[in-house]
C-alpha cells in the first residue's frame, strides 16, 4: 500500500496547531479554522473531500447494462438521494472519458441516453453521476460498450451456402457477425436481410425462409428450396446500430441442390460441411506452405542465364506481392475456419485433426508474415534494376502495338471490292490476332503490378482497347452490308408483277438504319461510302419501282423508258415472267427525273369514258 498526494488546486494553509476542524457532509467538504503559528489565526478554509468521501448520493444500478459503442441507448440509472439539480453522467474507461447531460425523474431515478464511445476500445465502463457541478460519485456502475457490425467482415457458413444439398429439404447456415477490428461479435440485435434467386428475375419467396438470432453474435437461416438446382443467397447487412451495412463477404453465394442426396446433407455438422472445411484446410495449408518455400528461394545462381535471374526475381516478388494483397483474405479465410471449427467441436463433432491443420497453417501463416519484410529487402534493388528494364521493354511493346494499330488501316477489308466474305474472313484472323495480344498484354500487366509501375501499361491497353474496337466496328459494318445485299439478292428473282412497292420502301429504310448504326470512326472508309450509296440509291429507286407498278403504265410509256435507260429490255406486257432483277439492272436511280416525268405523264393523260364515247356517237348521228 502506498499513499499518493492529489494535485492541490488553491493556496492550503500555512502549517499551524490547534485548529478547530469540522466535516461539511453536504457540500464533501473538510472546514479549517483558525489556530497557532506564533499567533492565534481568525482565518478559514475548506477542501473539498468530494473525490475521497464521494458526494451524499449515490448509484445503486443501471438498465440495460450493455449498449452498442456508437451510442444512442436510453439507459434508466437507480439510485438514493438524488435531487432535482443540473445531472452530468461521465462513462469512463482507462483510455478517456465521455459527460453527458442527464435527466433527473425523481430521488432514486435518473434517465441518459448513451454517448458515441468510438473514440475509445469497446469493453466495459464506468458509470458515475454527479449533480449540479458536484464531484462524481465514488460508486459507480459497469457498462459494456459492445463494437458494431462492419459487414464486409462478416462470413456465412453451413450446408445452405454450399453445393451438393438436398433439394426439398429444410436446409440451414450461420450468419457470424463480426465488428471492424476482426472480433467475434458476441451479441445479438443485428438486422441481416437473407434472399434466395433462382435465376435473374429476382429473389423466390420462400415461407420457409426463417432468420434466428442467437444472441451471441450468431444468426441461424434455415431455408428450402423446392427443386434442383443452382440458387444465389444473397445476404445484407442493414447497418444497425450505425454499423458498416451492405453485403458480407462472399456474398451473393452460390448454392447447389439436387434430389438424389440425402437429407443429412443439409446438416450443419453433415459430411457435406465437414468436406468443405477439409477442403479448405487443404487449399490454405498447399498455399501457405507454397509461399514460405517462395519467400527463401535465392535469387541468382552461376549458372543462372540473365533470364532465369529475371524470372526468379519476378517469382519471389510474386509472392511478395500476394501477401500484401491477398494477405488479408487468407487470414479472414483462417478466421473464417476457425469459426467454423469451433462450431462443430460445440456441436460435439471431434475435430481434432482438423484442429491441428489449422493450427500448422496460423504457425507457417505467421512465418509467412515475419518473413515479407526480409524479403521485400531483399529485393528492393533488384526491383529497381529490373523496373528500368521492363520500362524500355514496355516502350518496345507499345511500338509494335502501334505498328500493329497502324497496319490495320491498310488492310483490304476496309475496301467494299473485296467481299463480304473475304472481308469478315480477314477481320476475325485480326482479331484472333488482338486477343493473342490481350494474352500478352495480361501478362505484362502482371509483372508491372509485382514492379509497381502498373501506370506503364495505360497506354499500351488504349491501344489495343482502340484496335478491338476498330476490328468490332468493321465487322458490324460487314454484317450490315451482308444483310443488306442477301436480301437485295433473294429479291432480285421475284416476278416483277409480285413486288409490292410499299413493302420494299419498309425494307430499305431498315437498310438505312444499319447505315446509321456503323460506327462514326469507320465512316470515312471505301467500303462504307459504297455501302451508304448502295442503301441511298435503292431506297430512292422505291418509289420508282412503286410508280411504275401503277396499272395506267402502257407500252409506249415502258418504251419512253427504254429510250431514256439506253437499254432493252421487254416491256411487262410482252414478258409476263419480267423478275425484279431486270428492272434492277435499269439503274432507275441514275434517271429519276426522267422517270417521274414519264410516270407523271402517264397519269395526265385523261382515260376516254363511256359518258365521252356516247357524245360523239351522238353527234355522228345528228350530222
Amino acid at each position: 500500500m502506498s499513499w499518493s498526494i492529489p494535485e492541490i488546486e488553491g493556496t492550503p494553509p500555512c502549517g499551524r496547531s490547534d485548529t478547530t476542524l469540522a466535516y461539511d457532509d453536504k457540500g464533501s467538504r473538510l472546514i479549517v479554522f483558525g489556530g497557532w503559528a506564533n499567533a492565534w489565526l481568525n482565518d478559514i478554509f475548506y477542501l473539498d473531500v468530494s473525490c475521497v468521501v464521494g458526494p451524499p448520493y449515490g448509484i445503486t444500478g443501471i438498465f440495460p447494462d450493455f449498449g452498442p459503442i456508437t451510442g444512442g441507448t436510453p439507459l434508466v440509472i437507480e439510485g438514493i438521494d438524488f435531487v432535482n439539480k443540473a445531472v452530468t453522467i461521465r462513462f469512463s474507461c482507462r483510455k478517456g472519458a465521455v459527460d453527458v447531460p442527464g435527466e433527473y425523474i425523481n430521488d432514486h431515478t435518473l434517465n441518459v441516453v448513451t454517448p458515441d464511445f468510438t473514440a475509445y476500445p469497446a469493453g466495459d465502463v464506468q458509470v458515475r453521476v454527479a449533480l449540479q457541478g458536484d464531484s462524481f460519485t465514488t460508486t459507480f456502475q459497469t457498462y459494456n460498450y459492445f463494437s458494431v457490425t462492419h459487414a464486409p467482415l462478416c462470413f456465412a457458413y453451413g450446408p445452405g451456402v454450399l453445393s451438393g444439398g438436398a433439394s426439398g429439404e429444410p436446409t440451414c447456415f450461420i450468419v457470424q457477425a463480426r465488428d471492424a477490428q476482426h472480433n467475434l461479435r458476441t451479441r445479438g440485435g443485428d438486422e441481416f436481410i437473407v434472399e434466395i434467386s433462382a435465376d435473374e428475375s429476382g429473389p423466390m419467396f420462400l415461407p420457409s425462409l426463417q432468420i434466428q438470432d442467437l444472441i451471441n453474435g450468431k444468426y441461424l437461416v434455415s431455408y428450402t428450396v423446392p427443386s434442383p438446382g443452382e440458387y444465389q443467397v444473397k445476404i445484407e447487412f442493414q447497418g444497425t446500430f450505425g454499423g458498416n451495412a451492405g453485403l458480407i463477404r462472399g456474398s451473393p453465394y452460390t448454392a447447389t441442390f439436387d434430389d438424389i442426396v440425402t437429407r443429412e446433407m443439409n446438416l450443419m455438422t453433415g459430411k457435406l460441411v465437414l468436406d468443405q472445411v477439409f477442403h479448405d484446410l487443404q487449399g490454405l495449408q498447399q498455399s501457405t506452405r507454397e509461399c514460405n518455400i517462395g519467400l527463401e528461394q535465392p535469387l541468382s545462381d552461376p549458372t543462372w542465364t540473365p533470364d532465369q535471374v529475371t524470372a526468379a526475381l519476378i517469382q519471389l516478388k510474386e509472392h511478395v506481392f500476394m501477401v500484401e494483397k491477398r494477405g488479408e483474405a487468407i487470414s479472414l479465410s483462417i478466421e473464417e475456419l476457425r469459426a467454423e471449427i469451433a462450431f462443430l467441436k460445440d456441436a460435439g463433432i471431434v475435430v481434432t485433426k482438423e484442429q491441428d491443420i489449422l493450427m500448422a497453417i496460423e504457425n507457417a501463416w505467421g512465418e509467412v508474415l515475419k518473413k515479407v519484410p526480409a524479403a521485400s529487402n531483399r529485393i528492393a534493388p533488384l526491383i529497381a534494376t529490373q523496373s528500368v528494364k521492363f520500362r524500355d521493354e514496355v516502350a518496345n511493346y507499345m511500338e509494335e502495338l502501334q505498328a500493329k494499330e497502324a497496319q490495320i488501316k491498310t488492310k483490304s477489308f476496309w475496301s467494299y471490292s473485296t467481299g463480304v466474305n473475304a472481308s469478315i474472313t480477314l477481320i476475325k484472323e485480326e482479331q484472333i490476332n488482338a486477343e493473342k495480344d490481350e494474352v500478352v498484354l495480361k501478362q505484362k500487366k502482371h509483372i508491372a503490378e509485382i514492379l509497381e509501375c502498373e501506370e506503364l501499361m495505360d497506354p499500351c491497353a488504349s491501344i489495343l482497347s482502340s484496335i478491338q474496337r476498330t476490328l468490332g466496328h468493321c465487322h458490324q459494318m460487314w454484317e450490315s452490308i451482308s444483310e443488306v445485299t442477301r436480301k437485295i439478292d433473294l429479291s432480285r428473282e421475284i416476278p416483277w408483277s409480285m413486288i409490292d412497292g410499299i413493302v420494299l420502301e419498309e425494307e430499305a429504310k431498315a437498310f438505312l438504319s444499319l447505315v446509321k448504326a456503323t460506327h462514326k470512326d469507320i465512316r470515312d472508309c471505301d467500303a462504307f461510302k459504297k455501302f451508304e450509296r448502295l442503301v441511298k440509291d435503292f431506297l430512292s429507286t422505291c418509289p420508282l419501282f412503286q410508280a411504275l407498278r401503277h396499272p395506267s403504265m402502257r407500252r409506249r410509256h415502258w418504251q419512253d423508258l427504254i429510250a431514256v435507260t439506253g437499254k432493252t429490255f421487254e416491256c411487262p406486257d410482252d414478258n409476263p415472267s419480267l423478275k425484279f432483277t431486270d428492272i434492277l439492272a435499269l439503274n432507275l436511280h441514275e434517271f429519276q427525273r426522267d422517270v417521274e416525268e414519264i410516270t407523271d405523264r402517264r397519269r395526265r393523260r385523261p382515260s376516254k369514258s363511256p359518258f365521252c364515247k356516247n357524245l360523239k356517237t351522238a353527234g355522228r348521228i345528228s350530222a
